[in-house]
Parts: structure tokens; sequence; C-alpha cells
């Protein structure tokens, strides 16, 4: 009975560990957002000319290119700074889960049903049910709870 106490602690506990490394992971996305840019604006682009001749450069050119090679950079990202880009990667994130919640509770509620009345199997659907109301509590309040720091930092002005 002990060994069978142990898996169980140990299969709970993997799960709130796996939980909470999610939750962790959407939170450091949304709280550590810096008004910094890390990216290249949209429209900045980095030239510089490439010819053998001298005589191909413009004497009117404001940047003062030289002879070389000519690279254009351009942002291939569709957000301007950091903070676009975390609630991106988080609007992504939930376009995934949401569908995968709802495949799951059908699942659950189709283990509950299927159960009949075999108490071990209608268990297991039920612990089944709580730890994704449990998880899915999680994933939209970490969502939830990262949107008002947010809004909260653009009011009182310490976000742009």
């Amino acid at each position: 009975m002990k060994i069978m106490n142990s898996k169980i602690f140990t299969n709970n506990f993997k799960r709130v560990f796996i939980s909470l490394f999610f939750v962790s992971i959407l939170f450091t996305g949304t709280l550590v957002v810096n008004n910094q840019s890390a990216f290249a604006d949209k429209h900045e682009k980095v030239d510089v000319k490439a010819d053998k001749d001298d005589a191909d450069v413009k004497a009117d050119d404001p940047a003062g290119a030289k002879p070389g090679l000519q690279i254009t950079l351009t942002n291939p990202l569709k957000s301007e700074n950091l903070e676009d880009f975390v609630q991106v990667v988080l609007a992504v994130i939930l376009k995934f889960l949401i569908p995968i919640l709802a495949i799951l509770f059908i699942y659950t509620g189709f283990q509950l049903v299927m159960s009949g009345g075999d108490k071990a199997a209608r268990k297991t659907a039920k612990d089944n049910f709580f730890n994704l109301v449990i998880g899915a509590v999680l994933i939209l309040g970490a969502w939830t709870f990262g949107n008002v720091i947010l809004n909260t930092l653009r009011e009182t002005g310490i976000l742009n």
C-alpha cells in the first residue's frame, strides 16, 4: 500500500510540476516585457553599396555609402518591440491550448459516460476531469493575470 501511495504522489507531483512549469513560462513571457525594443523597425534598412568603381557612389547619398556589398535588412516579425512580440507568442500558444482543452473536456466527459457502473473507471474519469479543470483555470488565469499586469503598467505610464 505504501508503494501505491508513493506512486500516486509521484504522478500528482509530476502533474503539478508540469502545470506550474507552463504557467511560469506564460508569466515569464508577460512579466519580463520591457519598453526597450530589441528588434529593428519595420522600415529600417541598412544599405551598403558594392561596386568595383567609385563612380556608382552618389555624392548626395545621405548615408555616405561606400563601395561594398549592398545588404538590406527588414524586420520579418509583425511586432516592433518586445511587448508586442510576447503578446503575439502568447496569442499563438492560446490558439493551440484552447482547442486542446476542448478536446480533452470532450474526452474526459466521454470517459465519465462510458464508465457505466464501474466505480474505478468512474473515479479515474472524475480525477482526470478535475485535473483538466485545474489546468484550464491555471492557463486562463495566467493569461488573465498577465493581461491585467500589462494593462496596469500601460495605464501608469511605465509601458507606452
